[in-house]
């Protein structure tokens, strides 16, 4: 059993990139990416992540259990008013709980407005989480699923 003591999450820092360049580039992180079809390259990471870093309104967390980093959740601001979610864990951590329970110690360390995950339709496992903590299916077409979760 899982014990959510030896779940923690942290905001990430510079010397996290390497560890989510990785993660972004896993071959099932990009089979679910909507616009990345291929590996992304260093040096575009690199800005990205500098720049998701200096936006004040955009946040990625690193998710740790046992103090090991198995996966991060990143919500970025659009200008739509959202932040887009999306979440990553290493495949030996999934389905067991430890995405939902670092999603709320988040919601306990900042304030949330509106929360946006765009899900392919064929991920099945990010359908029935998003339901799981609360988003609501907002539209849909023959490609994607659109959840949103409003905080006030």
């Amino acid at each position: 059993m899982l014990d959510k003591k030896n779940i923690t999450v942290r905001r990430a820092s510079l010397s996290d990139s390497e560890v989510i360049y990785k993660w972004v580039n896993n071959k099932d992180s990009l089979i679910n990416k909507l616009n990345t079809k291929k590996e992304i390259e260093i040096s575009d990471h690199d800005t990205w992540f500098r720049n998701i870093l200096n936006d004040k309104n955009s946040y990625i967390w690193i998710i740790l259990l046992k103090n090991i980093e198995i996966g991060q959740i990143r919500m970025e601001y659009k200008k739509d008013l959202f932040h887009e979610v999306d979440i990553y864990l290493e495949k030996d951590y999934r389905k067991k709980g430890i995405a939902k329970i670092s999603f709320e110690v988040i919601q306990g360390k900042i304030k949330l407005n509106n929360l946006r995950a765009i899900i392919k339709k064929y991920n099945k496992n990010s359908f029935a989480f998003f339901e799981s903590i609360g988003f609501d299916l907002i539209s849909q077409n023959n490609k994607i699923w659109i959840f949103e979760k409003k905080y006030f």
